[in-house]
């Protein structure tokens, strides 16, 4: 870094900034300075000396600034799809705990219908007698 030259970052900086779910590119900016480092006196031709006494220098040449940026309907479309995604995911995770719930559900049927069958086959066989002709 030159001494004395103190860019900020805010203004001349180069950045890129994009869309998470699509990765479309919604603003960007592209900053390019070109600088002349004028180290010491030039010499044109031997017999011919420039005497200019000055201390190192550097001297803004070109500055070059691209910048790309969305505005209006392709940006509001951009916002309105990637909603869709985010409701998408949320569907696919109610779908996935009413299923598990469903299972859970069908298993404590099972257990309960298992119990009660185990139990009338216990009582079948504490009947005696005549109480087993009954039934």
């Amino acid at each position: 870094m030159v001494r004395g030259l103190r860019p900020d970052p805010r203004i001349h900086a180069s950045y890129l900034e994009m869309e998470p779910t699509f990765g479309a590119t919604v603003d960007s900016r592209l900053r390019v300075q070109y600088n002349f480092n004028l180290i010491r006196p030039f010499q044109l031709y031997r017999n011919f000396n420039l005497d200019i006494k000055h201390k190192p220098t550097v001297i803004p040449f070109i500055w070059i600034e691209e910048s790309y940026t969305v505005y209006g309907f392709f940006r509001f479309l951009l916002q309105f799809c990637s909603i869709f995604f985010v409701i998408i995911s949320y569907f696919y995770a109610f779908v996935a705990s009413f299923g598990i719930c469903l299972i859970v559900i069908g298993v404590i049927r099972w257990l309960k219908k298992l119990i009660k069958n185990r139990m009338a086959v216990n009582n079948d066989d504490m009947m005696i007698g005549d109480d087993k002709e009954k039934f």
